[in-house]
């Protein structure tokens, strides 16, 4: 194949050279036909002027005889005497005076030793004749004298055909006029050799040009012809010579050039063999994202220890798994990138608190885990403090700021003949038992922990179920204006009446939802029947109040979030002043701009939004001012302490002032006793909420304290 494609360059190049020569050897042979025919030309014509220049001196010689209208051999003489002469028409010839007067006063002034050829003009008896004239020689009155005679005599006299007869165009030129006397055929001429006829006192020329068209005469054209068809036969010849050997050296050089080749790829191979045995130790073994060792390390890590256990017949061993509340929430929203950026940066937190880098591991999407040996109980515990501490902290990544909420489960052995699988297990079941609202953010497998974690996964099928037959329920909690003791407004709060476990709070069940994917049909309900409670009492005469309810970071942070409250908006006809939005920092500290722009269009809505549990997150005081926020719900914690030490009451009331400052109204929720009541009424906090008033009521109950409230619900929160 390669021999082949050698081949036809090769020939190719050499019928070109072949075809190149020919057409040379053509051109050459060409310039010489051609320098051969204007001599052959030249020649004819050379002998066509003499003859004729002799005709026109016979002719010159019986002008000048003027003989009086007498011919000899065939040219006729004539004088012309003046106008009006005696002798005027005493011996004119045939041909008409007023012709001959026409044709010599439109010829230029001669001297008496002029002559000229004029003509053609007609004649009394053709219409083809040529004059040789010449002035009178005397000095009497003027008038010519001369010789006239047919062209077709006049030729023949002047052997004029023979140049014709070898394919040649003829024509006689007065170079002085400017104008041809004779032509041999009609049509435009294009002389290629022209030569003098000789005449006293005239300018003729003969012009001659081929009279076939052609350019190269055809003897030159086949015998060219020949040639590069000899030449083009003689280069395939040379070509093919030779075919055999040059296809044999170019088969032994493309054996050659593979046989390189393979010994290429084969080494390439072994290199890439090496490389892949590498990388599938490495992706065995290791995470991509974090660099940590991955869940296989881990079992093989345990079962190691496992076994010197059993050996040594002493040890401890405990399994910690690390979850994160927000990291898929973070991945949702911003995109698995973001998400594993957080999820390095939490890592590197905890490398730091261990004594190795090899003892913490990644197990899942977003989960860790870390194993100790011969810890015991305290030990472990106070690690897992450690780790809820330092991960918590604020992560700044570009221009969002991110908040982890870690949770531990933890399983421990003294025995060392458990499973490795089992133990990890145990811990995964540790972490799920973790409740997301409780202070304790870790917890030890023990039996109630088994106990409870089948209890979650059957309320997790449950649940799924609950939506359709109408166990989910919401009561309401009021707000309370504390100079009059109106009701301003309600909370919304979701309750489930479960058919064997009976009425469940959300911190049972919500953080199911969350964990099986379930949120998103969670806060739709939630929202849909909140519009719907308040259409209902808006209907019945009940429209100075507002309800509000809490979202979750997942259902906040969704883009479309303002657009689905809009949309149950008007499917109810409800003005969105009658809807109040609760937030946690935790939530807007994921994403500011994103949350800042939500609250902006729940706010063109007419849709309020609290902070609820201020105090208790990161870099509140920074965030009120850049979020259009309307109130702040005080966590709380802050309220059960004013009891106890005045310096947490000063510390609530500079609190509300600066929120009041700020132009947004506080809340104090968790009010449960007298005492409680009675300092608040010292500041100027805007809104009560606790069990010291009411606890959440259904909504039966609860429109009764809207239709009983002494001097009528004013609002108390403006839109």
């Amino acid at each position: 194949m390669r021999a082949a494609q050698h081949q036809v360059p090769s020939f190719l190049t050499g019928a070109l050279i072949a075809v190149a020569l020919a057409a040379l050897l053509i051109s050459v042979r060409y310039r010489l036909e051609e320098t051969r025919d204007l001599v052959r030309q030249h020649e004819l014509l050379e002998d066509m002027s003499a003859a004729l220049g002799a005709e026109l001196d016979r002719g010159a010689r019986l002008a000048l005889q003027s003989h009086g209208g007498a011919s000899h051999d065939g040219w006729h003489a004539w004088q012309l005497e003046p106008a009006g002469g005696p002798d005027a028409t005493a011996h004119l010839p045939p041909i008409p005076e007023a012709t001959l007067r026409r044709a010599l006063s439109a010829h230029r002034t001669m001297s008496a030793t002029t002559l000229a050829l004029l003509g053609p003009f007609a004649t009394a008896g053709s219409a083809n004749a040529l004059l040789l004239a010449r002035a009178n020689p005397t000095g009497g009155a003027p008038g010519w004298t001369g010789s006239w005679e047919l062209v077709d005599d006049f030729l023949a006299h002047a052997r004029v055909a023979d140049p014709m007869r070898q394919g040649l165009r003829v024509q006689l030129y007065d170079a002085g006029e400017g104008v041809a006397l004779y032509q041999s055929d009609a049509g435009e001429f294009n002389s290629q050799v022209t030569v003098p006829v000789h005449l006293a006192g005239s300018a003729l020329e003969l012009r001659a040009a081929r009279g076939d068209g052609g350019s190269v005469p055809l003897k030159a054209l086949s015998s060219s012809l020949l040639v590069l068809l000899a030449v083009v036969l003689w280069a395939c010849h040379e070509l093919r010579r030779g075919t055999a050997l040059r296809n044999a050296a170019a088969a032994l050089s493309e054996a050659e050039a593979r046989r390189r080749d393979t010994n290429q790829l084969y080494g390439n191979a072994l290199e890439s063999l090496a490389a892949l045995e590498s990388r599938l130790h490495l992706v065995s073994t290791y995470d991509t994202v974090t660099g940590l060792a991955n869940r296989s390390s881990l079992i093989r890590r345990i079962e190691a220890t496992l076994d010197s256990m059993r050996q040594s017949k002493q040890g401890a061993l405990s399994v910690m798994a690390i979850g994160f509340d927000h990291l898929q929430q973070i991945g949702g929203s911003f995109g698995a990138e973001s998400a594993s950026r957080v999820l390095v940066v939490a890592a590197e937190r905890l490398e730091f608190l261990l004594p190795s880098k090899e003892l913490l591991f990644r197990i899942g999407d977003s989960q860790l885990a870390v194993v100790l040996t011969n810890a015991d109980v305290a030990r472990g515990e106070e690690l897992a403090r450690r780790i809820l501490t330092e991960v918590e902290a604020p992560i700044a990544l570009d221009s969002h700021t991110f908040v982890l909420r870690p949770s531990i489960g933890i399983a421990e052995t003294t025995s060392g003949y458990e499973y490795a699988e089992a133990l990890v297990d145990r811990a995964n079941t540790a972490l799920a038992a973790v409740a997301r609202d409780a202070l304790t953010r870790w917890c030890r497998f023990d039996s109630a922990v088994a106990r409870e974690s089948i209890s979650r996964l059957q309320l997790e099928a449950d649940l799924d179920r609950a939506f359709d037959s109408g166990q989910l329920v919401l009561e309401y909690e009021p707000f309370i204006v504390p100079d009059t003791r109106a009701v301003a407004g309600f909370e919304a709060l979701v309750r489930w009446n479960h058919p064997t476990e009976g009425r469940l709070m959300p911190g049972k069940f919500v953080p199911i939802a969350l964990q099986a994917g379930l949120s998103h049909r969670l806060n739709d309900w939630l929202i849909r029947e909140v519009a719907r409670q308040a259409a209902a009492w808006r209907r019945e005469g009940h429209e100075d109040f507002f309800i509000n309810f809490n979202l979750s970071a997942e259902a906040f942070l969704r883009p479309n979030l303002a657009d689905e409250i809009g949309a149950v908006l008007a499917e109810h006809d409800l003005p969105g002043s009658q809807l109040v939005v609760e937030l946690t920092e935790s939530t807007l500290i994921q994403d500011m701009r994103s949350a800042a722009r939500t609250l902006q269009r729940l706010s063109d809505l007419g849709v309020g939004a609290w902070l609820d549990d201020f105090g208790t997150g990161y870099s509140s005081l920074s965030h009120l001012r850049s979020l259009p926020l309307k109130a702040v719900k005080i966590d709380r914690s802050f309220i059960e302490r004013i009891e106890v030490d005045s310096r947490d009451f000063g510390f609530l009331k500079a609190l509300i002032d600066l929120i009041s400052y700020l132009g947004m109204q506080s809340i104090a929720e968790g009010i449960e006793t007298a005492t409680q009541f009675e300092l608040l009424g010292l500041t100027t906090c805007d809104l009560y909420q606790g069990h010291y008033f009411c606890r959440s009521l259904p909504a039966a109950q609860a429109v009764g304290w809207l239709s009983a409230a002494k001097g009528g619900v004013r609002r108390a929160v403006s839109a």
